[in-house]
């Protein structure tokens, strides 16, 4: 008789009006809720040992938030703190922890709360899980251009200069479903794209957050949550003829599509022992991506001072030069080599991966392809963030994600092999 139990609480977590919305090259304060945030925890254990995953429609954490935010849950629930695994969906119509204080101390208690709630809604279960595929639905938002130059999302005029997308992305999805005795199942989904198509001033947990409230409609007595995957590279955009589109309409045809797939093969979901849990931290250094030439700091420096002194002008400009002369002042600042982590979870043979800030698609698919597990799920802005993990060949493209990058090229690499000798630790426990 299998001992693995699990429980699920949620929690609601949206922000009041005027705060902070992160995500965009300029300031955006919120005038409004479109539809609330929530932070909700799937807890789950084998008896003998136990973890929790929090998912949260916040575009990101970082520290000290991030640090506090563990480090409460873990005083709350008992569990140690690599057991941890907080995610944000990464929606671009959602705060940031970092930038509101008084928000974030209230919120953070409150997350932690929602997991011990979860704990002591421990119910014995069974696991189940499917693949499927969500096709012409995931792109490569970076595209090569016919002077060799990468562009992030090129606007319509310039798709006569296009040459085509600059990788290869995943368009595969990952259900998982945990079948609890007399209990509401617990779903989990993820799938890979940029939550940056609600737009506005309104709160929204953009697609993620429909994916969720769809299936719960769909599906009988069900709680759900949406892992968004390696997107740091992955955009919503298929014909660049078109421009950007925005809006609600444009993130519910999103999940709708997702959902539509997760109905697809929810019943087609094959039972998978869950005799083992178990999660853990791995702590990495990587070269900062730091300026040599002292002249170029001292011109970012005086980009940054212009942008101050004139915000309106600004917000006109470039966003890649201000975010490229942000982080040269940064990394200027800063030690030679900077820290990132990576966490995963195991439930049986279904591991999660979790890396702190946004990996290229790449980076996912090889940790996928790799592992040692039967099933293995990514997450980006897991415990943190801190900006995007391009991959080996995007560093030689350029372009703006590789600019932002406060990591030097060999990151991605890294951030793989890391990964890999992670779950390889969980797999022989």
């Amino acid at each position: 008789m299998s001992a693995f139990k699990a429980g699920f609480a949620r929690s609601d977590v949206t922000p009041p009006n005027g705060t902070y919305m992160a995500g965009q090259h300029f300031a955006r304060y919120s005038e409004g809720v479109a539809d609330p945030l929530y932070a909700s925890a799937v807890a789950v254990s084998d008896g003998e040992n136990a973890a929790v995953i929090i998912t949260m429609d916040f575009c990101l954490t970082t520290e000290p938030q991030t640090g506090a935010l563990v480090a409460e849950t873990a005083r709350r629930t008992g569990l140690p703190a690599n057991c941890v695994f907080a995610h944000c969906t990464h929606t671009h119509n959602g705060p940031s922890l970092s930038q509101e204080e008084a928000y974030a101390d209230l919120t953070i208690r409150k997350i932690a709360d929602t997991a011990k709630a979860a704990l002591d809604d421990l119910t014995p279960a069974r696991l189940a899980a499917a693949s499927g595929k969500v096709p012409d639905m995931a792109f490569c938002r970076r595209h090569i251009m016919k002077d060799g130059t990468v562009k992030t999302n090129p606007r319509p005029d310039n798709l006569p200069d296009v040459v085509g997308p600059a990788a290869v992305v995943d368009d595969s999805l990952e259900l998982v479903r945990i079948i609890r005795e007399g209990a509401a199942e617990i779903v989990i989904v993820n799938f890979a794209i940029h939550p940056d198509t609600y737009g506005g001033l309104y709160i929204s947990p953009d697609y993620p957050g429909y994916v969720v409230t769809t299936l719960e409609g769909a599906l009988d007595n069900a709680r759900c949550i949406f892992i968004d995957g390696a997107e740091g590279d992955v955009g919503s955009r298929g014909d660049l003829s078109l421009p950007i589109r925005k809006g609600r309409d444009k993130s519910k045809s999103i999940a709708y599509r997702i959902a539509g797939e997760v109905l697809r093969i929810y019943h087609t979901a094959a039972e998978i022992p869950a005799d083992k849990v178990a999660a853990d931290i791995r702590l990495v250094q990587a070269p900062s991506n730091r300026e040599s030439d002292p002249r170029i700091v001292e011109l970012a420096r005086q980009c940054l001072e212009y942008y101050k002194r004139d915000y309106e002008e600004a917000s006109k400009c470039c966003s890649m030069r201000k975010y490229e002369a942000a982080r040269i002042v940064d990394c200027d600042r800063g030690p030679d080599n900077r820290e990132l982590h990576i966490t995963a979870l195991r439930i049986g043979d279904i591991a999660f991966c979790g890396i702190e800030g946004e990996p290229f698609s790449e980076l996912g698919q090889r940790i996928k392809a790799a592992s040692p597990f039967g099933k293995t799920l990514c997450g980006c802005c897991v415990n943190g963030w801190r900006g995007y993990f391009p991959s080996d060949e995007a560093y030689e493209q350029g372009g703006y994600e590789v600019l932002f990058s406060y990591y030097r090229r060999g990151v991605g690499t890294l951030i793989i092999e890391n990964a890999l000798a992670l779950l390889r630790d969980l797999y022989e426990k």
